[in-house]
């Protein structure tokens, strides 16, 4: 996840900013989008803001939650996503993992 730094410089208030996605993780499985660099400049990723009905507020949330859970357990990721470069608005989507060993 980015550091408060980086979140904050893309404005992301609320929820743990995605920055890295690792191929075959539970995380590309389920579509969870990294941050990247665009043609304009830094698109923002996926923004984590609940995992089941567990709100995160930050990326230590996510540590604490995920310690929780069990391995094969699925979950309901709710990520609130940017328009991509098109500029639309923001939207919050659901998305279903099942968790895994790194």
């Amino acid at each position: 996840f980015a550091s408060a730094a980086v979140a904050s410089r893309l404005r992301v208030g609320r929820g743990a900013l995605v920055q890295t996605v690792s191929p075959g993780s539970a995380a590309e499985k389920a579509g969870v989008l990294p941050t990247r660099r665009t043609l304009s400049g830094i698109s923002a990723g996926d923004v984590l803001v609940a995992i089941d009905s567990t709100p995160i507020n930050s990326p230590a949330d996510v540590t604490n939650v995920l310690d929780t859970l069990a391995i094969s357990q699925r979950v309901t990721l709710r990520v609130l996503r940017n328009g991509g470069e098109s500029g639309g608005q923001e939207q919050e989507v659901q998305l279903e993992a099942v968790l895994q060993s790194e």
